[in-house]
Parts: C-alpha cells; sequence; structure tokens
C-alpha cells in the first residue's frame, strides 16, 4: 500500500533534505539534542514546511521555534526547566540566520539574542564559566573557560570551532559530556 502512495518501499529516508547543506544544518541542530539544546520534536517540526533554498521561510521557521521556547522559559519557575528552554533558544535562533546572506539586516540582532540566550541559560542552570580574550598578535580570540565542578580537578581541554562554528555551540559538542564526567578526565 505505502509502495504504491508514495512509489517506494516503506523504509527510512535517511535525509532530511536532498540538499546537503541544508540537511546537515537539521544534523547540526540535532547534535545538540543530548545536551540539552534542542528537542527532536521541536527540530522536525521547524523543517517540515521549509523548502531547501529558501532562507527567508527557514529563518522565520527557527525564529518562530526559538521565540516559542524563550516564552516557555519565561513562563516557568523551574529553574532546569528555564535553563533548558534557554539553551534551546540559543540554538534556534543560531540555526535561524545561517542561511541568511552575509548582509541581511536581521543577523546582527539574531546573532544577539542566540548569544544573550545561552549565557542566561548557563546562568540559569548555574553552569560556571568565563569569557577570556586570548591575545592573538595585535588582536586577541575570544575564548569561554569552563572550570570543572569543584571540588574536582580536572585537566584543561582545548577546542576549537571550525569555519562556521560559533564559540557559544561548542559547549554542546564537548563541554557538557566533560562536565558530566569531571573525575573521567
Amino acid at each position: 500500500m505505502l509502495q504504491k502512495l508514495f512509489g517506494r518501499p516503506d523504509v527510512g529516508f535517511g535525509r532530511f533534505y536532498k540538499n546537503q547543506t541544508y540537511h546537515h544544518a537539521v544534523l547540526r541542530a540535532l547534535n545538540q539534542v543530548a545536551a540539552h539544546g534542542a528537542d527532536v520534536s521541536e527540530v522536525l517540526q521547524a523543517t517540515t514546511q521549509v523548502r531547501a533554498g529558501d532562507a527567508q521561510a527557514w529563518y522565520a521557521a527557527w525564529t518562530a521555534l526559538g521565540d516559542r521556547n524563550l516564552a516557555r522559559a519565561k513562563a516557568t519557575k523551574d529553574q532546569q526547566s528555564r535553563g533548558q528552554a534557554l539553551l534551546r533558544v540559543h540554538t534556534y535562533y543560531a540555526r535561524a540566520e545561517f542561511f541568511l546572506p552575509p548582509h541581511d539586516p536581521k543577523r546582527p540582532a539574531s546573532f544577539d539574542r542566540n548569544r544573550k540566550a545561552f549565557y542566561e541559560g548557563l546562568d540559569t542552570l548555574g553552569i560556571a564559566y568565563e569569557k577570556i580574550a586570548v591575545p592573538y598578535g595585535t588582536h586577541h580570540l575570544n575564548a569561554v573557560l569552563y572550570p570543572a565542578p569543584a571540588p574536582v580537578r580536572a585537566p584543561l581541554i582545548m577546542f576549537c570551532g571550525g569555519y562556521d562554528s560559533t564559540l557559544e555551540e561548542l559547549y554542546f559538542f564537548l563541554v557538557a559530556a566533560a562536565r558530566a564526567r569531571p573525575t573521567q578526565c
């Protein structure tokens, strides 16, 4: 029956988009799930009506998802639920701006909103961090130091992002897992 409807056997699709860049952007958001920076059903909801190549529709869908989570964060009194909602807000606003053209006027505000939500989320969850400036020639590189939870003394792990990563999203790739296992470092 399904093969008649869809013209293929009932097997998983394995991709969110045929377009590799859009597919990767969805996977990137899903990567944050384990560290409470995204929710699978919310990510899927954001992508269901967006066609690959439509940067403005992508922006609108992910921004709306961030806005809904921001409203949830403001409405709850539970610190953990609020902090985790704010981390999701960060992810969704960051994903929203990803495909916008470099000089789109929505970009700066979206970037500011995602960073604000991230640090507010960490503060709400009681996660210690320190923003630092690392000297680099006549300039500096921004960095974030996440100390191991006391009383553990753990080695320093340095982790750098790549071409299009943000300083804040690196938390979800490594920091959250390292903080959950401080005695195993």
